[in-house]
């Protein structure tokens, strides 16, 4: 059984092994240079919480992607494509946000973390800075949280190089090269860089493909010019592809109260209908809140209405998830992700023969150019191009159904400039400062779908009165809808969906849904547009040896251009249809309609709904002695007459637009206390701001403003207001026993004002609840972080972190909470009818993704031989348990977790060669990074997404030249 270390006993005994010595090695700690503060100064000399890798630092530790280097930095962690530095970070993925973590490479903002922090596996990088805590002053752009500098490295004015190959587990092949010298003596030196990553997929899906893979090359070439002695340019071009088969999220459980832990695979569709107590086959719901019983059975596919998106349910006949037993979160073998073999799903540009696939290309460049004008002044101009095409598209049913090809795709084009110039100045001895102008420039655009090719979605609905059973005319009489001049039901709607071309802008469309050859059930077609300016200055005046202070100051303003373009095939229930044909959710009787005389509205002993008089009606079903008998199989995937599983299928196209701005000022007042050479105390105020934004493509992130109509008048898309923090810091910088022992520290406390989230709240205006991005009232957070690193010998190497945080929303917060399986909203309400039950105040919950404790220790010991330095390596990392969710409950909790990675290293006397053999996870850990649950439409399903298994490889590398 693998021991499990608490965090706390993790730190104890980290300090234990410190105090217990007082050995002095002769081996001494380091010290990192780092531009935290935009000039060159070490780790210890800055009044930052940081931490620095060399290039030395990656390669002894192995570190080669941001899971892995996460676990060396305190009070840090990862979603799936950004970071989050002391829990802050981004709450939501939308069209119009920002990251909360600034990220830069060589200077250049990049609002993608995930292409930086995954660049040639983080290969020929000098270093990369972690700066912890809002950075406003300096790096302004949303680094709110912190910001992540990658460093590469530059030509070399002697010739050398280095070639490296990487084989290992899932059939790994990695190999890395680089060639770095003079092309003009003492001129002009370049550097040419090359990487080709392969390896095998890790995950297998329930379909039994493998899936989650890696193909990835990048190329790179970097110059550097000297025309005067005070003139320094460096320049730097790469241009990658990675095209993969992206992963899936492993299914963890399912079900509402008894049901909970078993898959539903009987029912056509998901959901619940109240029913009588004592109900054959019913099962009982207790309220936990209440005491109140209420008795429930499943939906019947086209007879009661389904939820979106109107689907069979994926699990229908098929088998249960291969080992799903118990649901248990800390072991979660079961893949989800499906229907990968080729043919069936979107077109899409990769070279895989895959419908699960993720591509970017990329290309970038970058000149920095440094003048020093004298010994206390320079003068430097970065300017930065980045632009990327991003295609994703993947299986998200959750089964391996035929009958149903839901998927989510992705097609995005993105184009950014960065200008910064920037002035380093001084004054005397005691006086040191940076001034800067800043300019960015951002263009997005996104074309967005989720579809399914089956005939289901690619087929148009006949609408015509001359294909329909007798009876239609009279059926849709008697909900007192009239019948077009054209022979068809609701003869105004266009029969076909405009284009978006054709739908003006601050307007809504209703039309016939006419198919769609991809199969979108829902499209969406934006941009927007990120215009960002800044000025700032930030400077030291230095009192003594022992007392500094700094102060610096920033003005920024963002200005975003949103255009939103969508498409929304829905159902609507006969029961939702008004007399004039538009839904307008008036209840209505059936009347004297065929097999329904003298019944009124819903039956069920004989299920003869008005969903299910629809289907009969259309020639998609016949009746039956207890509802209705579907002409074809629920899964059959080439029905041509499917089941109408929620009613008439209709369209909704729709286009707007709008523009907002933010501004803000920020500062920094910093004191500095140096009382001897080897410490420095420190306490800093700053604040941070993060712009407003847009969420495209949030389906509830727009309202109508005009009457209801086949043509309405819709809005500008929602904006949300700014954020911002200031934080409070008191910091220990220290080195110790003759320099072979590092303690650093710091204690924070950040106060948000319009905390930046996405969850569901109720809105008014509209009489229900909503998913929209907005702002919290309140927030705090406040931590303790320490990394330590001890030489106690000159063989042996100690290191560890850890953190500790706290969170909570601060203010009173309103929101509703409808994932609950003991609270299906199909029996008790919704937070319109019983806000009692769904709406909850989150004032005091934790904010999400954000673990309590966090602590990594590592350690090497290093023998010398006559071949060569060996080393033996080992790290233990932790990470506590953390919402996923802003709202706490015990279901969206993601547990804790911990791994172990070892290596063997070997180093040749000329440090020509090294090798490294090592192993990653050694426990084999189902790790969980992220928990998802539903709510009654998807049957409460949970979802996770894991973390890479057991792993191991062989690192060999020759440098030549030098």
């Amino acid at each position: 059984m693998a021991l499990k270390l608490s965090a706390k006993g993790l730190l104890a005994l980290s300090i234990a092994s410190i105090l217990s010595t007082s050995a002095i090695a002769q081996r001494k700690i380091e010290e990192v240079v780092v531009t935290a503060e935009k000039t060159q100064a070490t780790v210890s000399d800055t009044s930052i919480s940081i931490t620095a890798f060399t290039a030395e630092n990656l390669d002894e530790l192995g570190i080669q992607s941001a899971d892995e280097m996460i676990n060396y930095i305190p009070a840090t962690t990862r979603d799936t494509y950004d970071i989050r530095i002391r829990g802050v970070g981004r709450n939501f993925r939308a069209l119009g946000g920002d990251p909360g973590v600034a990220t830069y490479y060589n200077g250049v903002y990049s609002p993608d973390f995930g292409i930086a922090s995954s660049e040639s596996g983080l290969y020929d990088l000098q270093r990369v800075e972690v700066l912890r805590g809002p950075q406003g002053t300096l790096y302004g752009r949303n680094s709110i949280g912190g910001a992540v500098n990658y460093i590469t490295k530059k030509p070399t004015f002697d010739f050398e190089g280095e070639v490296r190959a990487q084989l290992g587990d899932y059939g790994t092949e990695e190999f890395y090269g680089v060639l770095s010298g003079p092309l003009i003596a003492d001129k002009l030196a370049g550097r040419l860089v090359a990487s080709q990553r392969d390896r095998d997929a890790w995950m297998e899906d329930v379909a039994g493909n493998d899936i989650d893979s890696t193909h990835d090359k990048n190329i790179a070439i970097a110059l550097t010019w000297l025309p005067t002695d005070d003139i320094e340019i460096n320049a730097r071009v790469n241009d990658r592809i990675s095209d993969r088969s992206v992963g899936g999220q492993v299914f963890i459980n399912e079900g509402s109260g008894a049901t909970r832990g078993t898959r539903s695979i009987n029912e056509g569709v998901l959901g619940l209908r109240e029913v009588a107590a004592g109900t054959v086959g019913a099962w009982s719901y207790t309220n936990p809140i209440t005491g109140e019983e209420k008795w429930a059975l499943n939906r019947r596919a086209g007879i009661d209405a389904s939820e979106f998106p109107y689907n069979p349910n994926p699990a229908f006949n098929q088998n249960q998830l291969a080992g799903q037993t118990s649901g248990s979160k800390s072991d979660p073998n079961n893949l989800v992700a499906v229907n990968n073999e080729g043919g069936d799903c979107r077109v899409f540009p990769s070279t895989l023969n895959s419908c699960n696939a993720e591509r970017f290309d990329h290309a970038s460049g970058h000149v920095e150019a440094k003048w020093d004008i004298s010994e206390q002044t320079s003068l430097r101009f970065i300017y930065g191009h980045t632009e990327f095409d991003y295609s994703y598209n993947q299986d998200i049913d959750y089964s391996n159904a035929d009958f149903t090809k839901y998927r989510q795709t992705v097609l995005e084009t993105v184009k950014s400039d960065s200008y910064e110039m920037q002035l380093d100045w001084a004054v005397g001895d005691s006086w040191t400062a940076t001034t800067g102008i800043y300019y960015f420039d951002e263009r997005r655009s996104q074309d967005y779908s989720l579809s399914d090719t089956t005939e289901r979605y690619t087929q148009r609905f006949d609408f015509d009165d001359n294909v329909l059973s007798p009876g239609a005319a009279a059926f849709w009489a008697g909900l007192g809808v009239g019948v077009g001049n054209d022979g068809s039901f609701f003869g105004a709607y266009p029969n076909t969906p405009p284009t978006f071309d054709e739908v003006a802008d601050h307007t809504s469309v209703l039309s016939k849904w006419a198919g769609d050859p991809r199969g979108d059930s829902f499209v969406q077609a934006n941009s927007i547009e990120n215009e960002s300016s800044a000025i700032y200055t930030q400077g030291t005046y230095e009192f003594n040896e022992e007392f500094s202070l700094t102060v610096g100051v920033r003005w920024a303003e963002d200005k975003k251009t949103a255009v939103e373009k969508r498409r929304l095939r829905f159902e609507e229930d006969p029961q939702n249809i008004g007399a004039d044909g538009n839904p307008s959710f008036l209840n209505y009787t059936l009347g004297a309609l065929p097999g329904l005389t003298g019944q009124a509205g819903y039956d069920d002993t004989t299920g003869r709904t008005a969903l299910a008089m629809l289907n009969v009606l259309y020639g998609r079903a016949t009746w039956t002695a207890d509802g209705i008998a579907p002409v074809c199989a629920l899964d059959d995937a080439a029905c041509a007459t499917p089941l109408l599983l929620g009613g008439i299928p209709l369209a909704q196209t729709s286009a707007t637009s709008g523009d907002d701005s933010w501004d803000d000022v920020n500062y920094r007042v910093n004191l500095d206390w140096t009382p001897t050479d080897d410490i420095l105390m420190y306490f800093s105020v700053t604040t941070g701001y993060r712009a407003g934004g847009y969420s495209l493509g949030v389906t509830d992130a727009r309202i109508a403003t005009g009457p209801s109509g086949i043509v309405t008048e819709i809005d500008d898309p929602f904006s949300y207001g700014k954020e911002t923090v200031i934080s409070y810091e008191v910091g220990y910088k220290g080195l110790h026993l003759d320099g072979t022992l590092q303690l650093n520290g710091s204690i924070y406390r950040y106060e948000y004002d319009d905390y930046q989230d996405r969850l569901n709240v109720f809105d008014p205006v509209r009489g229900r609840s909503v998913n929209i991005v907005q702002n919290a009232p309140g927030a705090t957070n406040t931590g303790l972080e320490v990394e330590t690193l001890w030489y106690p010998t000159d063989e042996l190497s100690i290191g560890a972190n850890y953190s500790y945080t706290e969170t909570e929303y601060s203010d009173e917060y309103l929101v509703v909470y409808q994932n609950d399986p003991d609270l299906p909203g199909s029996l008790f309400g919704n937070a319109t009818t019983s806000p009692e039950l769904y709406q909850r105040d989150a004032n005091g919950s934790e904010l999400k993704r954000i673990p309590k404790h966090k602590a990594t220790v590592w350690g090497g010991y290093e023998w010398q031989t006559e071949m060569g330095a060996v080393t033996l390596r080992a790290t233990y990392s932790y990470t506590g348990e953390m919402q996923s969710n802003g709202v706490e409950d015990e279901l969206d909790l993601i547990p804790s977790r911990y791994q172990v990675d070892t290596s063997l290293a070997w180093r040749s006397v000329d440090e020509k060669w090294r090798a490294r053999l090592f192993v990653d996870n050694v426990t084999d850990e189902r790790n969980i990074r992220e928990i998802n649950t539903g709510n009654e439409g998807t049957n409460f399903r949970q979802t996770g997404t894991l973390l890479y298994p057991k792993y191991w490889g062989l690192d060999v590398a020759y440098k030549f030249g030098g």
